[in-house]
């Protein structure tokens, strides 16, 4: 607000000289003869005018500075808005998000050893939602068995296990962006001796970019053992999403399998299966065929960070900025 001129019993006073009178009020009752007072009553008054004046420029300026702190307030919550986590997934068992990895879900027709596999093969897709595959000892295929698909890696058409991660083939998982915490993977077609030919209790393994290996055994039809030891995660049981049965597919939903820690990418590979249910017995006696460890990739999950580009901050911090000088304008 603007303090205007005022004019006291014929008294003109303009406002640049209110200042010099506001001492005024601090006057005491009695510091003066009667006619003296008398004389500066109206002074008094106008003293009385400029305290309220400026009481009220403070209360509008320190409002003003409220609105200004509640709007950056508002700012701020939207730059938090914008880097709050986002969670993204694909699924090749309910095809959701599959991007340019779609094909490999299907159609299918079966191949060497009755096995159900993708027409399509890939060297490296990217799904829906900006997961990168790349396959290291052949190329990408996808794999169906008992309602259950998985994406593996096939090394030529007489390659036993077709579709399926096998020993010296490696699948390489790219998380989006800049990477984020693993919510959940999910792994099919490990299953224990005596099924479709395996001879071992299978076993998968997850190596993060900073080689932080987790192992996935399977113990039982519908049990699994999940362990971490860079992170002290010791076999946590995964229950099957679809037992390692004759009839099933093997599926493993792994939850949090490197806690909260944010990856970047995740190697999966095959390691020698046991001979046991409940102890890791490695064998190297069948390492290089399709009777030990094998298996696919279904599905991830990561919930990663989207950070505000730095021209967005710019941006809203010249916004409030520019707020906050209208502000002090107005109450100067």
């Amino acid at each position: 607000m603007q303090i205007r001129d005022y004019r006291l019993n014929n008294m003109y006073l303009p406002s640049e000289d209110l200042f010099a009178v506001k001492h005024l009020s601090q006057v005491q009752p009695n510091c003066c003869d009667p006619r003296k007072k008398e004389n500066l009553r109206p002074l008094l008054q106008v003293s009385q005018v400029i305290h309220q004046c400026l009481n009220r420029v403070q209360r509008e300026t320190i409002m003003n500075c409220k609105k200004v702190a509640a709007f950056l307030s508002v700012i701020a919550g939207g730059a938090v808005a914008l880097s709050t986590s986002s969670a993204q997934a694909f699924n090749f068992t309910t095809g959701s998000s599959l991007g340019s990895c779609s094909a490999l879900a299907g159609p299918f027709y079966v191949g060497s050893y009755h096995q159900q596999i993708s027409n399509f093969t890939t060297p490296s897709c990217t799904t829906g939602d900006g997961f990168t595959l790349t396959a290291t000892g052949g190329l990408l295929q996808g794999k169906f068995v008992n309602d259950v698909t998985g994406v593996g890696i096939t090394n030529g058409l007489n390659d036993p296990s077709l579709g399926e991660i096998n020993i010296g083939e490696e699948l390489k998982l790219i998380l989006p962006g800049t990477g984020g915490v693993l919510q959940s993977i999910g792994l099919s077609f490990l299953y224990r001796p005596g099924v479709f030919s395996d001879r071992v209790y299978e076993v998968a393994a997850g190596v993060s970019e900073a080689n932080v290996t987790g192992t996935l055994r399977i113990t039982s039809p519908n049990t699994a053992l999940w362990n971490v030891a860079g992170l002290g995660i010791v076999d946590q049981i995964v229950n099957a999403v679809s037992g390692s049965n004759p009839d099933g597919g093997g599926w493993y939903n792994i939850t949090n399998p490197f806690g909260n820690t944010s990856l970047s990418s995740l190697v999966l590979k095959p390691l020698p299966g046991s001979i046991t249910a409940n102890a890791y017995n490695p064998t190297n006696q069948w390492l290089d065929s399709f009777e030990n460890s094998d298996f696919s990739l279904v599905s991830a999950e990561v919930e990663s960070s989207s950070v505000p580009e730095p021209g967005t901050l710019a941006g809203l911090a010249l916004i409030g900025g520019l707020l906050a000088a209208s502000r002090r304008r107005k109450v100067s």
